[in-house]
């Protein structure tokens, strides 16, 4: 899910391939905005995370298996790339691979909770700076943001992060997951985020483990109290509203970008149309081609769409549910998940 501003913040990453793919007669052979699992690890124990299964016990790949995908990204044409993880920091070796990836010339965003980030590692951004870092601010005090990540002495860690990027003019932007736990403080986090200069967006969606593991849903909202965040953001924007349009029947699995205008490079070097989607995966570790990649996704998004209610809902225009959501909430690729049905009810009456 890359996006955001460019390095002179003028248009972000996801504009610039809608923009692309608008004015071609056909896709570009690759996506050139890409996300890259530099590992599987992380130093939180998030209450919410959805990467919490047996995929973070496996070894990470070596630096010269990393490099060599960042190669072949650089060789497909991604320009837009995101370095993720886990907690991409939580490397011994990100230092090099960081610095392939500029020789690559990739336009480089981080994502990071920013507690790894000591003095040594936010001089060497100085020196060497990304496009771009995002830190997720789990809570606005200590007590809030130590009950999600589970983690004595992160917070204090996570500040000392923000004042440091800041303080050698490394472009931040801050967010937040909106939680159970931490629901009370997201306004405090964005004042607090806006007050430092910082961009500040949130997500209020908590999704099940990729596994399938729910308990990441304790900390979900329940769809009226999203919907009421979202309506405050409307009044924000001096009253925008949401698409209420009619939508034809779907045809397609997919009806998004997800192949097109992005791709998702887990920590194993597979390759998926977008994060939450892993079924189908595309091998990057054995030289891929540009035609075997093409051909890949060229059959996953013919496939037709899977039937159920979503089909031919007239509301499919303003749901944020999808077949990758489906299978996740209710284990087929057919079902409508109750959740995101009863948000789209509740966005109405707001």
């Amino acid at each position: 899910m890359p996006g955001s501003e460019c390095h002179d913040g003028q248009i972000t990453s996801g504009a610039f391939a809608q923009d692309l793919l608008a004015q071609q007669e056909s896709p570009p052979a690759f996506p050139v905005s890409a996300s890259l699992d530099l590992t599987s690890s992380c130093n939180l124990e998030c209450r919410h995370c959805f990467l919490r299964y047996e995929e973070v016990n496996r070894q990470d790949r070596t630096t010269s298996e990393v490099i060599q995908v960042l190669d072949t990204l650089r060789d497909f044409g991604v320009l837009f790339l995101v370095l993720t993880g886990g907690d991409p920091f939580a490397r011994k070796d990100f230092k090099p691979i960081y610095l392939a990836a500029k020789r690559n010339g990739f336009f480089l965003t981080l994502f990071s909770n920013g507690t790894l980030l000591d003095e040594d590692l936010m001089a060497f951004l100085a020196n060497h700076p990304p496009r771009r870092i995002e830190l997720t601010a789990y809570g606005h005090t200590e007590a809030t943001y130590e009950a999600v990540t589970g983690i004595p002495g992160s917070y204090r860690r996570f500040r000392s992060a923000v004042d440091g990027l800041l303080r050698r003019g490394i472009l931040l932007r801050l967010k937040s997951m909106v939680l159970r736990t931490n629901a009370h403080e997201i306004e405090a986090i964005r004042e607090w985020a806006l007050g430092l200069g910082c961009d500040f967006r949130y997500d209020a969606i908590v999704h099940p483990c990729l596994d399938g593991d729910a308990s990441p849903l304790t900390e979900r909202l329940d769809p009226a109290a999203i919907a009421r965040f979202r309506q405050r953001d409307r009044e924000r924007l001096a009253g925008e509203t949401s698409d209420m349009t009619s939508t034809p029947r779907r045809q397609h699995l997919f009806e998004c970008g997800a192949g097109l205008l992005t791709v998702h490079v887990d920590s194993r070097h597979q390759a998926h149309p977008c994060m939450s989607w892993r079924r189908d995966p595309f091998d990057m570790t054995s030289k891929p081609t540009l035609a075997a990649w093409q051909a890949h996704i060229t059959e996953l998004r013919n496939r037709p769409a899977p039937g159920g209610a979503c089909d031919t809902c007239e509301d499919r225009s303003r749901c944020q549910s999808c077949v990758a959501y489906s299978l996740l909430e209710t284990g087929t690729l057919s079902g409508a998940p109750p959740f995101f049905c009863r948000l789209v009810e509740e966005e109405k009456r707001a």
